[in-house]
This record gives structure tokens, C-alpha cells and sequence, in this order.
């Protein structure tokens, strides 16, 4: 990480539909996280690393964002190039709490925060480690068996089994706390994401959609078969839906998902799905980081290297342009204060 010096930009107004706000205007290879307290109305850098103003995360391609279940205020990162980085300070600077693995995902045991289970790829092999003490130590529990295949993905279930897929499609789960492990179902295709909600065990498939599983990943269920149907998507004027990114779920129950044809949202059980009508140009190729408030009513959308907000479910957009190679990644939205909002940035 070259060094780089932390940038405070401020948006004088809101940005209509009609009109983007670009918040970098000069930094064209910018990743790491932004972060906005206002509902979008200003931005700036949240990269600053603790006790090294030489260092930053701006060359930090994010992977993923999320909270301490118990405190809001400790933020973890985790990246494709530089591993796991923790915040004790709502990201006013960050300490590398793992850098010996590539890192896709990570989770925290629901009972006990400071246990944390991280996977990736470290020496050609997919790996999940497991931190006991908020990443001071670390250990490997789990090692894919060929080369070139990351662990993508991690979730819990309902009774605490540990669900784990790598970029093969390969699914594998652990009853103990990372102890043994054994085959589940195989999808033969790339996943993006695992996440429970429910009882439902939800897998992202790459090209193949939003599948569900109430049978500890015996067998799965497509509920994305009507966005892939052609007369669907004609009712939207949308392209077919041939690559689905990333998904998120409410605590109502509300499902987005993000898609190279747009954003949708349904229920969890794929009986009805709308298209978000976005203000969105032909030139914005990609859509993939997507958050909401728990009963939808706040949207932020990260479609390429704009950011998209909504305070009314989706009737009305603002729209912040990042001026970078790359897109935005994550989104994560404070769950006490919807105006909070990380960003996680990633230049390919």
C-alpha cells in the first residue's frame, strides 16, 4: 500500500436525479471505504490506518463491511489484497487484523463477537481461519482440498452449523465451530454470497440465481425463475437477467437483489418481484452493492461507481458519481442511523 494522504471532500447540495455529484473529481484509481454521515450529503475517506500516517487503504480492494454484532462502532473490512482490517472508531482509522489470507468473506459467531471466521485463498488454496479473540490469533480450520479454489462464502445457520462454498460451487458445512467438516450440495457454478435469513439457507449464483435451502443444504430451491423469464423482463423494458451479484435482506423480509439487468426486489419466497425504477444511464455498466433500512423505505444502490440513495422506498433517487476505475462494492448502513453509510470501493 503506496502512501496516500486522507482527503476530506464536502458536497455543497443535494444532487437531483437530473444531476450526479462527482465527490472525487481527480482520483481516477481510488478504492478503499467512504463513508457518509448525512445520508449521502457529504462523503469522504475512511482510510486512515492507526499509528502509520504513511500507510492507508486506499489501494484496498473491499470485499466485505460489517459491523460488531454488539457495537456498531467497531467496523471490520476485509479485501481481496490486503486481508481483514478492524476500526474500534467507526472507521476514523483501521488496524490489519489478518494479512496472511485473501479475504472474500467473514462472519461473527452470533453468541460471542470476538469469534470470528474469515475465508479466502492464501497459497494457491481456499482456506477458512477462525479468531477467537477479535483477530489477535488466528487458526486454520479448514483447507480446500486443489489449488485455485477460494472459499467465497461463509454463514451460520439457525442451530450454529458453519455453511462454507467455494468458487467452484462446492459446498461444505461444520457442525463444531470449524471441527470437521463434510460435503453439502454442490451447484457446479460459481456463488457470489451465503446468507440465512429465516430458517432459509440462501445462496447467490453467479448465472444462476437466488436459490434457498430449509433442509441444511440438502437441496435448494430457485426463487429467480420468473427474472429470467424473458416475458418478465419485457414487462420492465429490462435486458435478461443473465448475472446475479449480490443480495440483501431486511428484517422485514424484503429481498433486493442486484443484477446486470437492474435491482429487484421481492419477498424471500420469490412470489413477487418488481423492478426499482432507477435514473440510470447506458453508461453505468454494473450493478452491485445494495442496503436498506429494515422496512425498505432507505435505499443506497451502488451501480458501477455511482452511488444511488432513496428515503422514500425507491420513488425518488440521488446520485453521487465516484470518480474511479473501479465500482463500488459494499454498502453498509449503520443499523441505529440510516444516515450512516460505508462504502467499499474495488478497482479491478
Amino acid at each position: 500500500m503506496s502512501a496516500k494522504i486522507k482527503i476530506i471532500v464536502s458536497i455543497a447540495a443535494f444532487c437531483l436525479t437530473s444531476q450526479a455529484c462527482s465527490i472525487f473529481s481527480s482520483l481516477p484509481g481510488n478504492a478503499g471505504i467512504i463513508k457518509s454521515i448525512d445520508a449521502g450529503r457529504t462523503y469522504r475517506f475512511a482510510n486512515a490506518i492507526e499509528g502509520n500516517e504513511a500507510e492507508s487503504l486506499i489501494e484496498t480492494n473491499v470485499s466485505r463491511l460489517r459491523f460488531n454484532p454488539e457495537n456498531p462502532d467497531e467496523v471490520y473490512a476485509s479485501s481481496f489484497n490486503h486481508g481483514l482490517f478492524k476500526s474500534v472508531n467507526s472507521g476514523e482509522t483501521w488496524s490489519n487484523v489478518l494479512f496472511t489470507l485473501s479475504v472474500f468473506d467473514f462472519v461473527f459467531e452470533s453468541r460471542n463477537p470476538k469469534v470470528i471466521y474469515a475465508c479466502g485463498i492464501a497459497n494457491n488454496r481456499g482456506k477458512i481461519v477462525k479468531t477467537q479473540d477479535g483477530g489477535s490469533t488466528w487458526d486454520v480450520v479448514f483447507t480446500e482440498g486443489s489449488d485455485e479454489k477460494p472459499i467465497r462464502s461463509l454463514v451460520f445457520g439457525a442451530q450454529g452449523e458453519l455453511y462454507a462454498v467455494n468458487s467452484a460451487g462446492q459446498m461444505v458445512v461444520s457442525p463444531d465451530a470449524g471441527l470437521t467438516w463434510k460435503k453439502a450440495f454442490n451447484f457446479n457454478t460459481k456463488v457470489n454470497r451465503l446468507e440465512y435469513y429465516d430458517g432459509k439457507l440462501f445462496a447467490v449464483l453467479s448465472s444462476g440465481g437466488i436459490q434457498y435451502s430449509t433442509d441444511f443444504a440438502t437441496t435448494f430451491i430457485d426463487i429467480t425463475t420468473s427474472l429470467k423469464d424473458d416475458r418478465f423482463i419485457a414487462l420492465f423494458r429490462k435486458d435478461p437477467v443473465t448475472n446475479f451479484n449480490q443480495m440483501f435482506i431486511t428484517e422485514q423480509g424484503k429481498l433486493f437483489v442486484s443484477t446486470n439487468s437492474g435491482v429487484f426486489v421481492g419477498d424471500v419466497t420469490g412470489n413477487s418481484w418488481t423492478a426499482l425504477d432507477l435514473p440510470t444511464s447506458k453508461d453505468e455498466l454494473g450493478f452491485y452493492a445494495v442496503t436498506s433500512s429494515p422496512g425498505g423505505e432507505t435505499i443506497y444502490l451502488g451501480v458501477s461507481n455511482n452511488i444511488y440513495a432513496s428515503q422514500d422506498g425507491g420513488r425518488f433517487w440521488y446520485n453521487y458519481n465516484i470518480q474511479t476505475s473501479g465500482f463500488v462494492n459494499q454498502l453498509l448502513m449503520h443499523p441505529d442511523n440510516k444516515n450512516i453509510l460505508y462504502s467499499g470501493l474495488f478497482v479491478p
